[in-house]
């Protein structure tokens, strides 16, 4: 099996403040960052790569159901996605699930 290297990391949230904490990281562990506030903005502008990305939606993005934008991404064939939010219980079987933390895997 071959592990695929993350070289660009998507956040879908809401809160600006997540976002801007999240570009920090990224650029102390150079690594390419894009942050979307809502998923309309993210499908405008997907990411070219569909296997070297990461992608993290949250799960309560505003007045959207982040697990609904992350079953529309996998349908586009991106690999590497992930519902992030504080809940500790399983949200759905088929969901990769994370909390709400940068990655620290990446970079």
């Amino acid at each position: 099996m071959t592990t695929t290297a993350i070289k660009e990391i998507v956040l879908i949230d809401d809160q600006p403040m997540n976002i801007k904490y999240w570009k920090g990281m990224a650029s102390v562990k150079k690594i390419p960052f894009k942050g979307y506030t809502n998923s309309a903005d993210f499908f405008a502008n997907l990411p070219e790569n569909k296997t070297e990305v990461a992608i993290y939606v949250d799960y309560h993005l505003g007045d959207e159901n982040g697990e609904e934008v992350y079953f529309k991404i996998q349908e586009l064939g991106f690999t590497n996605v992930a519902l992030a939010t504080g809940e500790t219980t399983l949200i759905h079987p088929l969901v990769r699930q994370v909390g709400k933390e940068f990655p620290q895997h990446c970079g």
